[in-house]
């Protein structure tokens, strides 16, 4: 089973699943932040003709060190 059988992948940029392979972005380590991989479209253009969602999508990320508000 690859990762998107398991998972839905959603392309960072524009919110809209992953269909196919997934060009992974490394982010390194920073402070107490771990060291993440961040996921997009292997394209622009597939970025582009990606299908819509129907629902609502909330990106939870915990900002260590940032005021918010």
């Amino acid at each position: 089973m690859s990762l998107l059988e398991d998972y839905k992948v959603m392309c960072m940029a524009c919110n809209k699943p992953v269909t196919s392979n997934p060009l992974r972005v490394p982010v390194p380590a920073r402070g107490n932040r771990p060291a993440t991989e961040h996921m997009f479209h292997s394209s622009g253009i597939e970025c582009a003709n990606a299908p819509e969602v129907n629902y609502i999508l909330m990106r939870n990320e915990r900002h260590v060190g940032h005021r918010i508000g």
